[in-house]
């Protein structure tokens, strides 16, 4: 007889206004014919705006775990999973909307596809134009650093230059490395193997990590194309971007030091240190944006105070 799955969904939050109610209120209306719907967990990460606080969830349990703190990103699902038991744990952003049949279909295929049992899986996602967005990815290389520090990798995409698949259609079901955290389930077994996410990584990165040390232990990332939701896409740190790209940047150093060789570790720290902050200032000013050349200058500022006084190198 086989069990049907249990699906907690863990939602971290930080700053999303209306957005998280939206998620939210998608997941109440979620069929539930292939899977069951465990606990939902909405962990606030110290949000100014109120959002957690009046969330009214509709016809759903739903547990809120306010931090005093900002704990980041991978910490913050690390503690809405503690609060979890079912067979599978779903990660998704608050600027997601789930809709109605997509996990369900995601479950239906499974049920299908016993060698993927023990697999990360994620959907298609559509942008707020209705496209859906690039969401698989190859793991960073010295290759792909190359290729997005001199502007290669869109050019060079289907030569393996880029780190985003753009090349990829995303119109049918195929392993990849890397799926996007945005929509992340995870079998409890593989995430409890591998710890959970890495802490070393306060936000961005953190679902990369995870990818490469499942495929390390022979687990795979699948790319379902059955069916699809709703992304946004930035979520709050739209309003942060010289926050957000110098946290993008940090997380890839620390990446790079975990999983690349010295060497590459070496050159791919000199190449964002610099070669990139050239890079991108011109790549602004050819293209006009001024306003965010001023964000990169400010982004690479603070990197470089983090890397001398705060992080290692080694």
């Amino acid at each position: 007889m086989t069990t049907i799955p249990v699906c907690d969904i863990v939602i971290v939050n930080w700053n999303s206004g209306e957005d998280l109610q939206a998620c939210v209120d998608a997941i109440a209306n979620l069929s539930q014919q292939h899977f069951l719907l465990g606990n939902t967990i909405v962990v606030d990460n110290s949000s100014s705006d109120g959002s957690a606080d009046i969330l009214v969830p509709d016809n759903l349990e739903c547990n809120i775990l306010p931090n005093t703190l900002n704990l980041g990103f991978a910490a913050a699902c690390n503690q809405g999973a503690r609060r979890c038991s079912g067979t599978h744990l779903l990660f998704i952003n608050p600027d997601v909307i789930v809709t109605q049949g997509s996990v369900d279909a995601l479950f239906r295929w499974l049920a299908a596809e016993p060698a993927y049992q023990n697999s990360i899986c994620s959907i298609p996602l559509r942008d707020p134009t209705g496209r859906i967005a690039c969401t698989c990815s190859r793991f960073p290389s010295i290759r792909t650093v190359i290729g997005k520090i001199l502007g290669l990798e869109k050019l060079l995409s289907k030569s393996g230059w880029s780190q985003p698949m753009w090349e990829f259609d995303h119109q049918h079901t195929r392993t990849v490395d890397q799926v996007i955290g945005a929509f992340f389930l995870v079998p409890r077994v593989l995430y409890e193997q591998l710890g959970g996410f890495s802490h070393d990584y306060f936000l961005y990165y953190e679902e990369v990590d995870f990818c490469y040390r499942a495929k390390s232990i022979g687990s795979s990332s699948i790319f379902y194309a059955g069916t699809s939701s709703y992304h946004a896409g930035g979520g709050a740190s739209r309003n942060i971007p010289t926050t957000r790209l110098k946290l993008n940047l940090q997380s890839r150093l620390v990446y790079y030091r975990k999983h690349f060789s010295r060497p590459d570790y070496w050159a791919a720290l000199l190449l964002t240190l610099v070669i990139e902050p050239v890079t991108r200032v011109v790549f602004c000013l050819l293209s006009g944006n001024f306003r965010n050349a001023g964000f990169t200058l400010a982004a690479f500022t603070q990197l470089y105070y983090h890397k001398m006084f705060r992080l290692r190198l080694f």
